[in-house]
């Protein structure tokens, strides 16, 4: 499975983002999503080793290599594909030099009831570090301005908690709070599931998820 995959159901599903939610650095909803899912698959691709050791796996990252159109970033062709362009084309004609080289990661016999554990295990990450940046904003010795926190939007499910002004931010990091600890506790069940029963998790990745 590709982890770039999981990525992408990331930021589609359990953020559930929208041009409503696009961030401020970013132009439109795509850009964000192609930068962030990015930034998603990095850090799944570096933790597949605590994966392993919460469920008694060996599962090694192995890099696929595609090519993605420079004009186009939703075009993405392989690498037999690329082999068969020419060098160079007109500005109508496709060709190599209009496409970027990239090693996408991927863990092979990797399945749903796998990547369900990982999805808690990034979102729990998730949580920590926005408890973290909200706690170093109260008091002080972060960078971090406290317009930052004005008008935040933390979305899980269905649910969505809209803009507290600053006077309120201590509810923001309460509300972070408890969503990392229900993500952990999350992780336990699922990974209890996983290695006592080998049956498949009750929340799962992907098109079997309801």
């Amino acid at each position: 499975m590709q982890l770039s995959s999981i990525a992408e159901y990331i930021f589609n599903t359990e953020f559930g983002w929208s041009e409503k939610y696009v961030d401020s650095q970013y132009d439109t909803l795509e850009e964000e999503k192609q930068k962030e899912v990015v930034l998603i698959t990095d850090w799944l691709d570096a933790h597949i080793g605590e994966l392993n050791i919460l469920i008694n796996t060996d599962f090694q990252v192995e890099y696929k290599l595609e090519y993605h159109s420079k004009n186009d970033p939703l075009m993405v062709i392989s690498s037999s594909a690329w082999n068969e362009l020419p060098d160079e084309g007109g500005n109508d004609e496709d060709s190599k030099d209009k496409y970027n080289p990239v090693y996408q990661p991927f863990v092979e016999g990797m399945k749903k009831e796998e990547s369900s554990i990982m999805v808690e295990m990034y979102m729990a990450n998730y949580y920590r570090k926005m408890v973290r940046n909200a706690m170093r904003a109260l008091d002080g010795s972060s960078v971090v301005s406290e317009s930052s926190f004005a008008f935040k939007t933390i979305r899980e499910g269905d649910s969505v908690i809209e803009g507290h002004p600053i006077k309120e931010k201590q509810s923001v990091v309460a509300e972070y709070k408890g969503l990392e600890v229900e993500s952990r506790n999350n992780i336990k069940s699922l990974v209890h599931s996983y290695n006592m029963f080998q049956a498949k998790p009750g929340q799962v990745f992907g098109d079997d998820a309801s």
